[in-house]
């Protein structure tokens, strides 16, 4: 897993290392989901439309908890 660490701009800004934006496939289009967790900052690059994931935490989906402990897992932080 390949980490980096960066400063926070003026403006709230971060830059992504380019080993990771190439690694993860992401360009200057590459809408990022960011989400706040009890554990930190999560950023999701978006390749489908928010409409793909409609109903995604609704019933029968994921809860919350379940949803925050399972992005740390796949990161490697759980």
């Amino acid at each position: 897993m390949a980490s980096d660490i960066k400063t926070l701009g003026k403006r709230g800004e971060i830059v992504i290392p380019k080993k990771i934006r190439v690694a993860a496939g992401l360009d200057e289009k590459t809408r990022i989901k960011i989400i706040r967790t009890s554990r930190g900052i999560v950023l999701i690059p978006l390749k489908k439309s928010f409409a793909d994931f409609a109903g995604l935490l609704g019933s029968g989906g994921y809860n919350k908890k379940e949803l925050d402990d399972a992005m740390w897992e796949i990161a490697g932080m759980g």
